[in-house]
């Protein structure tokens, strides 16, 4: 993501040759079991334009491809519960991120939260409501 214009509040932009190469999408997500809304095949729904949901990026399953690769965290817990398998079509594979946001209609994408309560800064973990109140 770049923000070649500095957008005010825009996170960025996602050029159309990345889009294309390492694609990434905002899926429906259901805040309260914090997990990704499937339709009836078991399959991730895209968002609409401007509603939120979780950005994933692509895995890209290709041994010799470089772009889109994960070689997730040290934690092999942590790894498997931010991989989503069959999310467009069965047998792939996307990155979770953690993160709702939103595409405008002009591409950029607008951060609207983070899942769960915490995010990490600085090597901590800080709830969001510590943000909110300033504590």
């Amino acid at each position: 993501m770049i923000n070649p214009d500095c957008k005010i509040g825009a996170c960025g932009y996602v050029p159309p040759i990345v889009f294309y190469l390492n694609p990434c999408r905002i899926i429906k997500f259901d805040v309260e079991k914090e997990q990704p809304i499937r339709n009836k095949d078991g399959l991730c729904m895209e968002c609409d334009w401007d509603e939120a949901g979780e950005l994933i990026g692509r895995i890209n399953q290709h041994p010799k491809a470089v772009e889109g690769n994960f070689s997730g965290y040290t934690d092999e817990k942590a790894t498997k519960k931010k991989i989503l398998r069959d999310v467009f079509k069965k047998g792939d594979m996307w990155f979770a991120s953690g993160d709702l946001l939103k595409f405008s209609r002009d591409g950029y994408l607008y951060f609207v939260d983070r899942i769960g309560d915490t995010y990490r800064w600085k090597g901590q973990n800080v709830a969001t409501l510590e943000v909110a109140t300033g504590t």
